[in-house]
C-alpha cells in the first residue's frame, strides 16, 4: 500500500512538471527575481541538484493582459537514489503560485510586469545528533512564504536588457548551511563484514525562523556577442534571521535577444556570504562556486 502512495504521488507531480513558469536566470540555489514571460518552462540547476517548471497562462482583463500560474521546484536532499527510500516519497520542494500584469509605457520598446506570488516549502532530511548514540534523527521543515516583484525588459542603445527585483518574507531554515556526514552501520560475522548500510544526512546547528529576502537581477544581450548570448549579475539578501547573508554573482548564457526570457542555458559564479556574516569559511576562496544551468522555454 505504502509504495501504491509513492507511486501514486509521484503520478501526480509529473506532469506539472512536464506541462510547466520559472525563470532560467538563476543562482546557485535556484533563485531569481525574473519571471519568465512565455507559456511553459523547464529548467535544471547543477547548484542545488534542483528541477524547476512552470507553467503560465494569458488572460485579457479590461484590455490590459495579465498572467497567473504556477512554479514548482524539486529535489532530493540526499539524491535521486534516496527519493523513494523505504517507499516514502520525501523530496524537497517548493510551490507557489503568481499573479501579474503589464503597465504601458510611454516608451518604445520598454515593457512593465509586477507580479506577487506566495507558496509553501517542505522537507524532510536527517540531522546528525551529537548525543552518546550520534543518531541520524529523522526531521520535518514546512515553511511558507509571499512575495511581491518587479520586471522591466528594455533596449540600452542596439543591446536588449532585462531587470527584476523583489522582495519576500517568508519562514526558512538553513539546510544548505549545514555539512553532509554519513554514517555506517555494519554486521560482522568473525572477521568479516557481512552487512554495511549507509546512511545519510546533515550535520551543524540547524536553525529556522522567519526572514526578509531581497533579490536583484539584470541581464543585458551585447551587440557584440551576436544578441544572443547573454551576461547576467544578481544580488541576494537575507535580513531579519541568524542566518541571513549576503550573496553575489555574475553569469554567462545563451538565448535570444528578442525573447530574453528564452535562455537555453548558461553558467553561473557565484560568491557566497560576501561579508562572511555565518562566520563559517574565513577563506574567501573558498565560499565561491560555479553553477550550471540548462532550460527550455515553450
Amino acid at each position: 500500500m505504502k509504495n501504491f502512495r509513492s507511486k501514486l504521488c509521484l503520478f501526480l507531480i509529473l506532469p506539472v512538471c512536464c506541462l510547466s513558469q520559472t525563470s532560467t536566470l538563476q543562482d546557485k540555489s535556484g533563485e531569481s527575481s525574473i519571471t519568465v514571460l512565455g507559456n511553459k518552462t523547464l529548467v535544471l540547476n547543477s547548484g542545488d541538484a534542483s528541477f524547476s517548471a512552470g507553467v503560465a497562462f494569458a488572460n485579457a482583463i479590461g484590455g490590459k493582459e495579465s498572467l497567473w500560474g504556477i512554479d514548482l521546484k524539486l529535489k532530493s536532499n540526499e539524491g535521486v537514489s534516496k527519493l523513494f527510500e523505504g517507499f516514502n516519497f520525501k523530496p524537497k520542494y517548493a510551490l507557489s503560485f503568481f499573479v501579474g500584469g503589464y503597465l504601458t509605457s510611454h516608451r518604445p520598446g520598454v515593457t512593465h510586469f509586477f507580479y506577487g506570488s506566495a507558496g509553501i516549502n517542505q522537507s524532510n532530511f536527517k540531522l546528525y545528533t551529537d548525543t552518546l548514540s550520534a543518531t541520524l534523527v529523522k526531521t520535518d521543515f514546512l515553511g511558507g512564504f509571499i512575495k511581491g516583484g518587479y520586471n522591466r525588459t528594455a533596449s540600452w542603445g542596439t543591446s536588449s536588457t532585462v531587470l527584476g527585483a523583489s522582495i519576500e518574507y517568508g519562514k526558512y531554515d538553513n539546510l544548505t548551511d549545514l555539512d553532509d556526514v554519513d554514517q555506517y552501520h555494519t554486521t560482522t560475522v568473525g572477521r568479516n563484514v557481512v552487512l554495511s548500510d549507509k546512511a545519510s544526512g546533515f550535520k551543524g546547528a540547524y536553525m529556522k525562523g522567519g526572514m526578509m529576502k531581497v533579490k536583484f537581477d539584470f541581464m543585458v544581450y551585447p551587440t557584440f556577442l551576436g544578441g544572443t548570448v547573454g551576461v547576467g549579475s544578481f544580488y541576494r539578501g537575507g535580513i531579519g534571521s541568524s542566518f541571513a547573508r549576503q550573496n553575489i554573482g555574475i553569469g554567462l548564457f545563451a538565448g535570444n535577444a528578442k525573447a530574453p526570457g528564452n535562455i537555453i542555458g548558461g553558467f553561473v559564479f557565484q560568491v557566497n556570504d560576501v561579508f562572511n556574516q555565518l562566520q563559517k569559511e574565513a577563506d574567501f576562496v573558498k565560499r565561491t562556486g560555479i553553477s550550471f544551468v540548462a532550460g527550455y522555454n515553450f
